[in-house]
């Protein structure tokens, strides 16, 4: 598979996340820390990927 031709130890990609590769940051922090405060007063938040 592409594995061997990439020199990769494992496939990239799962289904589920893969916390190991978590990088984090002083923007995710700030992202979390939102979340959390809006999850603590009860107000709602969305979901925007891409």
């Amino acid at each position: 598979m592409y594995t061997a031709h990439f020199g990769l130890r494992e496939l990239p990609f799962s289904i589920t996340p893969d916390t190991s590769f978590f990088f984090g940051s002083p923007h995710s922090q700030e992202a979390l820390n939102t979340l959390l405060v809006a999850a603590r007063n009860g107000e709602g938040f969305i979901k925007i990927t891409g």
